[in-house]
């Protein structure tokens, strides 16, 4: 799990900043990171910036995947060959190079008829480069220990360079020069356009990505044993600067406009942002072992992957050095605003339910619960025993580890007392084995600087099972805290008042039974639960509303329900399930009939956030791996509206729950060994709108935005103390600081007139 330098949101002032001890120049640099799913192994990529569209090679499925470089999607297929890896694009003739590493062929293919119009035989071809300037491409093949060139205008192999164990490739198609790594040799060899190797340069161990910035003339090379980058000064050929990055630094990519190198940290789960000008580092984003990258300079989008990964991720730098964002520095933060940092991992777009769903942690163990401190701080249980914090952007080691039982039972609930921030009170349900039985207890600890004292057994014994545990907890619009548990596999105890399974549970913050509860001296509220694992109150009439597996085998199957809870009711099991009734049984407002959602946790939405799901209960659903969406009309008991939303797109989820800056949070649940994990699961999302009119009154469109917009280049604005220039090639706008701007218009980059 990723520790420090995370891409995070301030809750204040909705802006999203990238938390960094480095450079306050950068303050201002934050990034997005989305995912663009993946059914094979992505391998290496290539941008063809004219049609903007990002060909990515699928090492398992011999083919060449589009994605769409405006909408992120995939946009098409083309058939390539066996084990494709390295890939080149050149724009001067439209041609696509595609490797296959192990099919030993390169596949020559027509960009826009998608149809192969060569193949090169070739022994384990590699990484390609393409310098379109001359028309050269250059293929790496490490078995033999070469370096081929092909003509570009034939597609003809015309030479071969001599370099041991060649590896990384690039080309400065300004000078013609070519820059191989040798993995072996720990060295950078240096062609020139007429392919003389001109020069061998010592770098550190184990050399691999190599990239050159055209505008400096400067090279960069990871060094992947010594954690590192040299930097080579292209003139005198000679290594200026190492500069320490992440662990097994992979690939290097250049965005000239802004003179930002990336560096993708394979073990380190982050991507380095390496400052031009000072060749120091100014960020890290957080991303998932990437390995290849490459960026859209049109868009200055970054797409980063790994062929052990189902995706691709796609790194947009939101404001560049050239957007007109407002900036907030965590230097101006007081310590509760610190604490409200909140990891951004991931963010992916569902335009059809206007939202987006940020991943805010990642790689745990199978959340279950999660509660909000009044200082920022996020608490969340994992069923394996673990309580563990988010603070300070930072997702911590457990601070407490219990010995519990498996399969349903575990650490469940978590809640913090509603004057947590006086008493710092935080309960716990959880499962434990005593020889050969399985019971719950419900514990109460204090909290101190993220460690646990004072453990207190308010309830214990509640029968428990491998299944059906319930273990729910929540303080009520009452201050009473309410707890659900299960039948423990024995569902006549539902029925028993004298025993606490199968029920819904309300005591006093202190485990002592309020006065007013329904059964004299009982912790019972309500009775005749099967499973139930979420409640909630509705934020306007208070009525609590739970949600309840049904059964599966013991009285049929299905039927799950959501129910209306009141003081003492009996809810009917396993006397009754759906619709049948029965004299004093309640029936559920709602129940799933043959269809299974397995629902968990639940919560009403409570904010204005997003105005249309104010008071609507949404409930996570396991086997249904979807968010319910219930419009609940509770005074006349009828459902008005029930609607799935994420169908299918995290998987099983075990929680919904509303956070204090009015957004849902939602926990996956797909490491419970019923699931389909995805290589980062499981995880804590949080559901946000789409389309932010703070956000859009706070930071003004950025240059490329002004344009596709119909603004003319010459009238886009800049942020006060950037320079507005044009890119030579395209009259494209951008907005830099002055001494880039020089550069760019020395090394004919760009322009800074142009006429209307």
């Amino acid at each position: 799990m990723i520790k420090s330098n995370y891409v995070i949101t301030i809750l204040f002032a909705s802006l999203i900043i990238l938390f960094s001890q480095t450079n306050s120049a950068y303050s201002e640099l934050f990034y997005d990171v989305n995912t663009v799913n993946f059914s094979g192994k992505p391998a290496s990529a290539v941008v063809n910036e004219n049609a903007n569209v990002i060909y990515v090679t699928d090492f398992f499925a011999g083919k060449l995947v589009e994605i769409d470089g405006n909408t992120e999607k995939i946009s098409g297929y083309i058939n390539t060959t066996k084990t494709p890896f390295g890939v080149g694009y050149n724009p001067g003739t439209d041609l696509i190079y595609v490797g296959g590493e192990f099919a030993n062929v390169v596949k020559v293919i027509n960009a826009g008829t998608k149809e192969v119009e060569k193949t090169i035989q070739m022994n384990s071809p590699y990484d390609i480069a393409v310098n379109s300037e001359n028309n050269l491409i250059y293929i790496t093949s490490d078995r033999t220990n070469s370096v081929f060139v092909i003509d570009g205008i034939t597609n003809e192999i015309i030479s071969k360079l001599n370099v041991n164990k060649p590896c990384g490739i690039a080309v400065n198609e300004k000078t013609g020069n070519v820059y191989v790594t040798s993995e072996t040799d720990d060295t950078v060899h240096v062609f020139d356009e007429k392919n003389n190797l001109i020069d061998v340069i010592q770098v550190e161990s184990s050399p691999r990505g190599v990239a050159v910035n055209e505008i400096t003339n400067i090279i960069y090379v990871t060094n992947q044993e010594t954690n590192t980058v040299s930097v080579i000064d292209g003139v005198e050929n000679t290594v200026i600067k190492s500069i320490p990055v992440g662990e097994i630094p992979r690939r290097i990519a250049i965005q000239h406009d802004a003179n930002l190198i990336y560096v993708t940290n394979h073990a380190s789960n982050n991507i380095s942002v390496i400052d031009g000008e000072t060749n120091s580092i100014v960020k890290t984003i957080p991303v998932n072992a990437p390995f290849e990258i490459v960026i859209n300079e049109k868009t200055n989008k970054l797409y980063s992957m790994y062929y052990g990964n189902q995706a691709v991720s796609v790194i947009q730098n939101t404001n560049q050095i050239q957007d007109n964002f407002n900036s907030v520095t965590t230097s101006n933060l007081s310590n509760d605003e610190k604490k409200s940092i909140i990891p951004i991992i991931d963010t992916q777009e569902f335009p059809e339910s206007n939202i987006k769903v940020e991943t805010i942690a990642d790689n745990l163990k199978i959340p279950w619960e999660i509660d909000f401190a009044t200082d920022g701080r996020i608490f969340f249980t994992e069923r394996v025993g673990n309580l563990r914090v988010i603070e300070n952007g930072v997702i911590s080691e457990p601070i407490i580890s219990l010995k519990v039982s498996g399969t349903e039972g575990g650490l469940l609930g978590l809640a913090l007392d509603p004057d947590f921030e006086e008493n710092h009170y935080l309960y716990l349900y959880y499962s434990y084995n005593d020889f050969l039985d399985i019971f719950n207890r419900v514990v109460r600890y204090t909290e101190s600087e993220n460690t646990l004292s004072d453990e207190t057994i308010l309830l214990d014994r509640i029968p428990g099972s491998n299944w059906h545990d319930g273990g729910r907890i929540k303080f009520g619009p009452d201050q009473k805290l309410y707890i659900t548990t299960g039948d423990a596999s024995s569902y006549n105890l539902a029925q028993d008042l004298n025993s606490l399974a199968g029920k819904i549970l309300r005591i006093n913050s202190d485990g002592t039974i309020p006065k007013d509860n329904p059964f004299t001296d009982s912790a019972i509220f309500s009775y005749g639960h099967r499973n139930p694992q979420g409640i909630d109150w509705h934020p306007d009439s208070g009525i609590l509303v739970a949600s309840e597996h049904g059964p599966s085998g013991e009285r049929g199957r299905a039927h799950d329900e959501i129910n209306v809870i009141f003081s003492g009711k009996n809810y009917g099991w396993p006397e009754i399930i759906g619709d049948e009734t029965s004299e004093g049984l309640e029936n559920p407002i709602i129940h799933t009939g043959d269809d299974t959602w397995a629902p968990s946790g639940a919560s009403f939405y409570d904010s204005d956030k997003i105005s249309d799901w104010y008071g609507k209960y949404f409930v996570a659903t396991l086997r249904g791996n979807h968010l319910r969406m219930l419009d609940l009309d509770l005074e006349n008991n009828l459902v008005v509206g029930s609607e799935a939303i994420l169908a299918g797109e995290y998987g099983r989820l075990r929680n919904a729950n509303m956070g204090p800056d009015g957004h849902l949070y939602i926990l996956t649940s797909n490491q419970d060994g019923r699931g389909d994990p995805a290589y980062n699961d499981d995880r804590i999302l949080r559901i946000t709108p789409l389309e932010n009119n703070i956000e859009k009154e706070i930071n003004p469109l950025a240059p490329l935005k002004q344009f596709t917009l119909g603004i003319h280049p010459s009238d886009v604005t800049c942020k006060e103390g950037l320079d507005l220039i044009f890119k030579n090639t395209s009259l494209e706008p951008a907005c830099v600081k002055p001494p880039t701007a020089q550069k760019l218009i020395q090394y004919g980059w760009a322009v800074n007139t142009i006429n209307k």
